[in-house]
């Protein structure tokens, strides 16, 4: 099933496979996830209650969507908001409880009251409320080639990580959306198998499409358009926004970011197809929608971020605040900055004051993630305001009320996270919401593994960063296998200073008393842009050549490891990274093993945006000079006498199973053994197989790679 709309009028209950009376229910919320809890007390009679459910299979982030609830009385709002794993549901009628069908469905509240709109068969509708007419705003749409208010399969799993393309503007009198036009994008399809049980209906394979554009291939084409909302039905206006003339030689881009700055201009971020170049422009009423450009990024020595994150409109002081690179340092070069400080943007801009609030690493320390504060108006050095509440708030995130005045701060670890109350302006502790005391409890029944950070020098100017798991009773004069997470994508992080211990990693070292390690090498995010563009055009290479200098550095210099069971594992870049590393170790055999989940195995095969970005575009022989040294494909007789476990899933619409079935090609012809586990009908994530793919790894190492 995939994305729903439900509206009913109602003063009893509302039906989603249980009945509610709508006086006094209570909603308990328990997310396992990161232990967190939300109460919900509604007791308001005669009310009208649109409920939207969102569970599309569409892509990455659909799955993991929300449903709101907006109780309207009077002139009341309620509006609650849950981010929670809604798997699949079902919508019944309330009156007959029979069960609604319904195909790809998006839909969006507006600021005002009940004003809506959503996404039906890939075009895009408006209601000025929930019980007035529905108005067609797009005619263009199709089921698989032009979405309106939608986003396509790459810009839902590459930029905006959502389904949603459609941003009312602050008041609700505006609204921007984007239409992607897919018509000349190509076309992927696999086998969906099903279950066996039914013959009459399942004789022959189903086929999955999806639109996916691959490395010099067309991409889709991008529009944003923006309607009148408070007009009438026969008075909607809508307008067509141009490009900016410095892209349209090209023609080729990406729209990475769509923000109001308020009723009457909006933000677009427009960002070149090799992603070299980035332009911000500002786009007013008062200029009938033309765009102005306010500011441009381009890269020397990589790609920019396209403003896709740290973007944030400051209206009442008239400014757009933006993360940009600063140079700050002669080794490590540049760093992404707001005023002075190494940071990420996290969230808020308070229209009452020029207060600013922030995320942000500390120096030397890009595992952590502080909330800071600072004022735009004045020339003070940020205020940290979590830098003294001890280890459960290392890594944080806040959220804060819409007058900016409190916010609930979530300490996310290292130890045991816990949830407050805070005041935005003392940063007093107002209230304590959660301590996990349950947990800690718990825990202290348990056997916990211990943490140690080692730091290895790569370069004069360059050093990883090592966590070790440990077992619980972990002895120094005792040798452990050890084996290593990977991942590696470039702008990646593997060690957070977060609470983690629902994991195969725990499992690993209390059970079969491991050492679980990960490792961020050269590539990786928060250490400067220097660090971070070390991959540009060198997948498959620089973090190869790191991670050995690393395991290199761990074998000869800490006792506790035993140098002849080290193993490797990773997932998608992880599973790639993991195989160029067993190929590439070269007379060190450092690696006795490597598990390899759903990996590309060549780049010329992955989705354009994201091999674009760190490859360049393949045009002309020297252009394809980066795609042809990082495919594994062209290596696979160095695999030849090294144990390795391929797996992947067959309805992987991410890394395709082309990757892995072209590599099993590859071994065959060459009779090079190999262990591999195929989950038919799966997609990236294996959602469906962990109860057999954990035990299966754990049972490779066992009893294959750890043997004697």
């Amino acid at each position: 099933m995939q994305c729903i709309l439900h509206e009913h009028i109602t003063e009893k209950e509302i039906f989603i496979g249980h009945h509610f009376d709508i006086v006094g229910f209570d909603f308990l919320f328990h997310l396992n996830l990161d232990h967190r809890y939300f109460d919900l007390i509604i007791s308001i009679i005669n009310i009208l209650i649109i409920l939207i459910i969102e569970c599309s299979k569409r892509g990455r982030e659909s799955i993991f969507q929300r449903f709101v609830f907006k109780l309207i009385h009077d002139t009341e709002i309620l509006f609650y908001d849950i981010e929670y794993n809604l798997k699949v549901y079902d919508v019944h009628l309330l009156h007959s409880r029979t069960l609604i069908k319904f195909t790809e469905v998006l839909a969006e509240w507006g600021p005002k009251k009940s004003q809506l709109a959503f996404v039906y068969h890939n075009n895009l509708y408006y209601k000025h409320s929930a019980r007035s007419e529905t108005i067609r705003l797009s005619v263009t749409g199709s089921t698989d080639s032009i979405f309106n208010g939608i986003n396509d399969w790459l810009y839902e799993e590459e930029i905006f990580s959502q389904s949603r393309a459609i941003w009312f503007s602050p008041n609700g009198d505006r609204l921007a959306y984007l239409q992607i036009n897919d018509s000349l994008v190509d076309i992927v399809h696999w086998n969906h198998y099903d279950e066996y049980h039914n013959v009459s209906t399942n004789q022959y394979p189903n086929q999955a499409i999806v639109r996916y554009p691959k490395p010099g291939r067309q991409i889709p084409q991008v529009s944003v358009f923006v309607v009148d909302c408070h007009s009438e039905a026969e008075q909607i206006r809508m307008v067509r926004i141009d490009p900016p003339k410095k892209l349209l030689p090209d023609k080729d881009f990406y729209i990475t970011k769509v923000l109001w700055f308020d009723d009457q201009r909006f933000l677009i971020a427009w960002t070149l197809r090799n992603q070299r170049l980035s332009l911000l422009t500002v786009c007013e009423l008062k200029n009938l929608w033309k765009c102005d450009e306010l500011y441009d990024l381009t890269s020397s020595t990589g790609w920019v971020d396209g403003f896709e994150n740290g973007l944030m409109a400051a209206s009442n002081l008239n400014r757009v605040i933006i993360r940009i690179p600063r140079f700050i340092d002669k080794n490590k070069g540049e760093f992404f900055h707001l005023a002075t400080i190494n940071l990420k943007i996290m969230a808020f801009f308070f229209e009452l004051s020029s207060l600013s609030f922030y995320s942000s690493t500390l120096t030397n320390h890009p595992e952590v993630e502080h909330i800071m504060k600072t004022d735009l108006n004045a020339q003070n050095d940020p205020i940290c305001l979590t830098c003294y509440l001890g280890n459960s708030c290392r890594s944080n995130e806040a959220k804060f009320n819409p007058s900016g005045t409190y916010y609930i701060l979530e300490c996310k670890g290292y130890e045991i996270p816990r949830i407050e109350l805070r005041s935005s302006q003392t940063n007093d502790l107002i209230e304590i919401w959660e301590e996990n005391s349950r947990l800690v409890r718990f825990l202290q029944t348990k056997l916990i593994p211990r943490y140690e950070k080692i730091f290895v020098k790569l370069s004069e100017n360059h050093n990883a960063i090592v966590e070790l798991i440990l077992p619980h009773d972990f002895e120094e004069n005792h040798q452990y296998p050890m084996i290593i997470e990977l991942y590696g994508a470039p702008g990646t992080q593997m060690i957070k200073d977060r609470y983690d211990m629902n994991n195969w990693s725990s499992f690993l070292t209390s059970k079969h008393r491991y050492i679980y390690a990960k490792i961020d090498c050269r590539g990786s995010s928060n250490q400067g842009i220097r660090h971070l563009h070390q991959l540009y055009k060198r997948i498959g290479k620089i973090e190869v050549d790191d991670l050995i200098t690393v395991v290199w550095f761990l074998k000869n210099n800490i006792t506790y490891v035993d140098p002849e069971r080290i193993a490797i594992w990773g997932w998608s870049y992880g599973g790639y990274f993991s195989l160029m590393s067993l190929i590439k170790q070269n007379e060190h055999r450092l690696f006795a093993c490597a598990i390899a989940v759903a990996p590309v195995s060549n780049w010329m095969f992955y989705d354009a945006f994201y091999a674009e970005r760190y490859l360049g575009v393949p045009k002309g022989s020297q252009n394809l000079r980066p795609y042809q040294e990082s495919n594994l494909l062209d290596l696979t007789e160095r695999l030849r006498n090294k144990k390795f476990l391929l797996i992947f899933g067959t309805g992987d619409d991410n890394v395709h199973d082309q990757h892995s079935l072209l590599l099993i090609r590859q071994l065959n012809q060459q009779n090079i053994d190999y262990n591999v586990q195929i989950y038919p009908d799966d997609n990236h994530y294996l959602s469906r197989s962990s109860q057999h793919l954990y035990p299966k790894m754990t049972d490779f190492l066992q009893n294959n790679c750890f043997r004697s």
